[in-house]
């Protein structure tokens, strides 16, 4: 192997490995201060670096931040509109739906307070507003042909993360709460109607 390939491998290496410890150590200092609070100092203190390599590799806040949405979101299970495909089943659907989410706030952690600081940091509020995109439209599969615009804000609201948080800490399962709840509402306001894929 040419020498200087090798070095220039080697840079590559431990550029990528520093970026990495920065963003890891960002997620931890996030924890335990939040978003907003957190300062470059803190990350470069935690990641064991110098102030001016944090800058050289995240020159403005937003950038970390945005880094740290990236990781989020690859960490994320996807939410697959196909499962629906052979449930003919409201409650069923409902249960697939409510529990996939479930997964996803778990891994996110404390949703509320990512929510508090996207008022201060504008990458936040453009991860919130694809999270709840994404939910709407499993939503609007889970629901299939009744999925009308007021119906899916309805079951969205309720897998909101602050719900999820007071139905665990009143010792319910979330998931099971809220298949009985909508689908009671559903089946007495309408017909079940069969599956056919997102409207």
């Amino acid at each position: 192997m040419n020498p200087r390939a090798y070095k220039l491998g080697r840079r590559v290496d431990s550029v990528e490995e520093t970026r990495r410890r920065i963003v890891m150590a960002t997620f931890e200092v996030h924890d335990e201060k939040g978003i907003a609070d957190t300062t470059f100092r803190d990350i470069a203190e935690r990641a064991d670096v110098s102030l001016a390599t944090v800058y050289r590799h995240f020159p403005t806040y937003d950038t970390i931040v945005e880094a740290c949405g990236e990781l989020s979101r690859s960490m994320l299970p996807p939410l697959d509109p196909t499962a629906f495909a052979e449930v003919g089943d409201l409650r069923e659907r409902l249960r697939i739906f409510a529990e996939s989410i479930g997964k996803r706030l778990e891994l996110l952690g404390d949703w509320e307070w990512i929510r508090n600081d996207a008022r201060k940091i504008a990458p936040i509020n453009r991860f919130i507003s694809e999270f709840h995109d994404e939910t709407c439209a499993f939503a609007r599969a889970a629901l299939g042909s009744s999925g009308d615009d007021r119906t899916v804000a309805i079951v969205v609201a309720l897998v909101d993360a602050a719900v999820y948080r007071l139905l665990r800490e009143g010792g319910q399962p979330p998931a099971e709460v809220l298949v009985d709840v909508l689908g009671t509402w559903l089946e007495q306001r309408q017909p079940i109607i069969p599956y056919k894929g997102a409207s």
